[in-house]
């Protein structure tokens, strides 16, 4: 089973993301239906035994935390279905509506609003246009994972650690080259469409975030679906597992 709790928590690009970052989405999109959409997730967590607690009459997620133990011991196709549920349920509000801001109101730390949208971001990948490939190649991807996080990958193949004197440009070129060296680990791994795959996943996650531009999100979906180069040999991977475990 695919656990994506080895990818939440860190930045796909950037290795950590703090909280302060999340309350600074610079797509400032107007969440017109925040009601409906605590519903929705409130809804979505009963799936997995949860309940929104009732902080002044209004539903807030359980800590991401509880969700991500229960969600971790659940296998593939279960998760997708009950993803499906809360999309769904979310509609026309999906695009508007999950972001950094509107999530900073349904959750009860900028630490939860964060994983809970990449959590989303994740799933809307893995659920959405990958699915096939994820369910095709869960015991080689899960492997995969469970030696080497993604985000540890991404800071060992030059995603920067913070984004302290960083302009967008050197961001997006960090970016880039990052998404295009999972690609192809995880394409000599576990094959190219495994490696498409896992790279749309975490470029889906930056566009989560809405901290980088549509440019620098279009150009590295065309390196996450362009030819792997399978330039790193196995057993630069093999050292990389050794260091890098979550």
């Amino acid at each position: 089973m695919i656990s994506k709790g080895f990818l939440l928590g860190l930045c796909f690009f950037v290795a950590k993301i703090s909280a302060q970052n999340v309350t600074r989405s610079k797509r400032q999109d107007i969440c017109m239906n925040l009601n409906e959409v605590r519903t929705c997730y409130a809804n979505y967590i009963t799936l997995y035994g949860l309940l929104a607690q009732n902080v002044n009459g209004r539903p807030i997620l359980q800590r991401y935390e509880l969700y991500d133990r229960l969600i971790k011991v659940t296998d593939l196709t279960t998760i997708c279905k009950n993803f499906d549920v809360l999309r769904g349920c979310l509609g026309g509000n999906e695009d508007l509506c999950i972001t950094p801001n509107t999530m900073l109101q349904i959750t009860s730390s900028p630490n939860d609003a964060r994983d809970y949208l990449l959590d989303y971001s994740f799933f809307q990948s893995v659920c959405g246009i990958g699915k096939d490939v994820f369910l095709e190649n869960q015991m080689c991807l899960s492997n995969a994972f469970a030696q080497g996080s993604l985000s540890n990958r991404i800071v060992q193949c030059g995603g920067s650690s913070s984004q302290d004197q960083q302009n967008q440009m050197m961001i997006c070129d960090r970016g880039i080259a990052a998404v295009g060296c999972v690609r192809d680990q995880f394409s000599q791994l576990c094959g190219i469409p495994s490696g498409k795959a896992v790279c749309s996943a975490a470029v889906n996650m930056a566009r989560g975030l809405r901290e980088a531009d549509v440019t620098c999100i279009q150009q590295m979906d065309f390196v996450c679906n362009s030819i792997a180069h399978l330039q790193y040999p196995l057993f630069t991977f093999a050292l990389i597992f050794l260091f890098f475990k979550c």
